[in-house]
């Protein structure tokens, strides 16, 4: 959300503000998302929507609006299963004091996860020194890295080797998140990196990690590329 690229962040690539999409409003959207998925009673949803000064569920005027019974609202909305996932860049882009991730956190009570990026391309000391000084802000919060390549700079899998042992060495890790893209060829496919692509077959070919996640429906298993 600190990154220009995306349409909901603060600021432009000059630096200057996005009209329309300021950090207030970013953490405004993210907590309206978190009370309604994590459901519960309407009522208490909408009094917490009301509490930080935004409509109710569907911009109802009462909790009797006849909008409800239209839309097949319920009285008591189920939990989602799912996890909010706080992932900012450890720096801004544009890196400026009021582009920092901080300025986008929405509160502990609407945060799950909380993780940030990282790849070989940009694996520099000072990274390294925001990538662990981040981790240590959070402490409350399992930590994801929301993703990670070798891209461009990892031709022997140093960077993933690093990367994993530094999970090891965190033991609030509790996933990190191969970045590909949507297409089969292009710059962070691993199989532009044969070093890299070696280290982590080798890595995910331990003991530790399991081919399916925890309460997975198993399918056939597909050899890993």
């Amino acid at each position: 959300m600190n990154g220009y690229w995306n349409p909901y962040a603060a600021f432009n690539r000059n630096g200057s503000a996005r009209k329309g999409h300021s950090t207030k409003q970013f953490k405004q959207a993210w907590r309206r998302i978190s009370l309604i998925v994590d459901g519960g009673a309407r009522k208490r949803i909408n009094a917490d929507l009301r509490r930080l000064k935004m409509p109710r569920i569907l911009r109802a005027k009462s909790e009797h609006d006849p909008v409800y019974r239209r839309n097949g609202i319920p009285a008591k909305l189920e939990r989602a299963k799912v996890a909010t996932m706080w992932v900012p860049q450890t720096s801004g882009s544009p890196n400026k004091k009021a582009n920092r991730p901080q300025a986008y956190f929405p509160g502990k009570r609407y945060v799950d996860w909380v993780g940030t990026d990282i790849y070989a391309k940009f694996s520099t000391k000072t990274v390294w020194r925001n990538f662990n000084r981040f981790y240590s802000q959070y402490r409350r919060f399992p930590f994801v890295v929301g993703e990670y390549g070798p891209y461009d700079r990892d031709p022997k899998g140093r960077f993933v080797k690093r990367l994993f042992e530094w999970a090891e060495h965190h033991k609030r890790t509790r996933a990190l998140l191969f970045y590909r893209s949507v297409s089969t060829d292009n710059i962070y496919n691993l199989h532009h990196y044969p070093g890299a692509r070696k280290a982590l077959i080798r890595i995910l070919n331990e003991r530790r990690y399991q081919e399916f996640a925890p309460g997975a429906k198993q399918q056939t298993a597909v050899p890993f590329p």
